[in-house]
Order: C-alpha cells, then structure tokens, then sequence
C-alpha cells in the first residue's frame, strides 16, 4: 500500500501527496537474470581436437626424421628410411593411428556445412575424407612391409598409395577451402586454413621423396593446426 505523506497547508486543509513503495527491486536496479553458454557436446569437440593432436604428431615427426637423416645407417632407397628397428614400427604405427584420428577431423568437417549451398564443395570435403582414409592405408602397408625397397612390389604399393592420398587431399582441400571462402559461414580468418592446407599440400607433392621433406611436414602441420582450430572456433549448423 501507498504510504501516506500528510502536509500543513495555510487554510488548514490536510493535503495529501502517495509516495509509492518500489516492490520489485530487480525492476528498481534494472538487473537482468544472468544466462551461462551452453557446453558444446564432446561430437562438436573431437574433430578439432583430434586435428591438432594429428598436426602435433607431425611436427613432431617432421623434426625427428630431419635429425636422424644425418645419423641413420638406413639406406635411403628402404621404406623406413631414415628409422629401423622397432623404431620404424612404432613411428609408422603412431603416424597410422594419427592419421586415423585425421579422418575423424576430415569428416566432421565434411558435414560442418562450412561449404555452404555449393556443391562442388561438398564434393571436396568428401574427396578430401577419401583421401585421409587412403592414407591410413599406405601407413598399414608402410608397417607391414617397413624394410622393403621402394622399388619392389611392396614399396612401391606404399609409394603410390601415399602419392594417390597426398593427391586427393591436396584437390579436395583446394575445391573446399574455395566453397569456404565464398559460403562466408566461416568467417573473418576462418575463411582461408582450408585453402591454405590444399594449397601447400599440393606444393608438397614434389617435396616428398627429396631432404626437403621433414621442412615441408614442419609447414604442412602448421596449416593443419589453424584449420583445426578453425574448426574448434564454433558450431556450424550441420553440426548442431
């Protein structure tokens, strides 16, 4: 209720003025219930994390191989080059499984919608998850057949698959990250890491079978890093 205010006047007549009383006061401090964001389920997590647990893995390997090039008593013209022993097995064996995880990357990526309406960029993302998959391959023959030469059947089985999966990536890559970069659902630095990794991968496609290669890995993980964080920046609506 109104509390009343009686004040004097000079005719002797009590007037009266209502002060009101403020009985909401989050309406009086003009207070908003607070709202926390909402936890992103561990599916929208795993791409991006396991794209940089991948990226990681290959810098780390790209400086290893870079070092023991000059120590290694290894042929250059075997598969496992520079490494042997139970070395080369559980190298080619984490790259594998790395790799494995990639495909994980590749395809959350694939169906992130981040190509927008376009449809050849569909087409990229997926061709780019084939060529992550025939990766893992080359890496299961690697192991298997890990002190062949890379002349006989065995290697050059390894070589070709490596090659072929650098080749589907790289175009895919290339073919998405353009669809990226145009659909605008990635925005301000996101638009581009994609093209960015098609385009070095491709650039890596003569660099692979020369001293140039640990560097080229080194740059290679660099690119995948970003897009991997890319990835991670925020739920796209395919995703949800």
């Amino acid at each position: 209720m109104p509390r009343q205010l009686v004040v004097p006047s000079v005719d002797g007549v009590h007037l009266t003025k209502e002060i009101p009383m403020a009985t909401n006061l989050a309406a009086q401090t003009g207070t908003q219930p607070t709202t926390r964001p909402e936890a992103r389920p561990l599916g929208q997590l795993l791409p991006g994390a396991a794209g940089l647990l991948y990226a990681g893995v290959q810098l780390e390997g790209g400086i290893t191989a870079a070092v023991y090039r000059g120590i290694s008593t290894v042929p250059d013209d075997r598969l496992n080059f520079p490494f042997s022993g139970s070395l080369a097995t559980a190298t080619s064996l984490t790259w594998g499984l790395t790799q494995a995880l990639f495909v994980v990357t590749l395809l959350g990526f694939a169906r992130s919608g981040a190509v927008g309406a376009s449809r050849p960029g569909r087409i990229g993302a997926w061709l780019a998850l084939v060529g992550g998959i025939v990766f893992v391959a080359a890496h299961a023959v690697s192991v298997i057949f890990r002190d062949a030469r890379v002349d006989d059947p065995a290697g050059l089985g390894a070589i070709t698959l490596f090659s072929i999966a650098s080749l589907l990536t790289a175009i895919g890559f290339i073919v998405a990250g353009v669809a990226v970069a145009r659909a605008g659902r990635w925005t301000a630095w996101r638009r581009y890491p994609v093209l960015a990794v098609g385009a070095w991968m491709l650039c890596m496609l003569p660099l692979q079978f020369t001293s140039l290669l640990p560097l080229s890995v080194a740059v290679y993980a660099a690119t995948i890093t970003v897009f991997a964080v890319a990835l991670l920046a925020q739920p796209e609506r395919g995703m949800e």
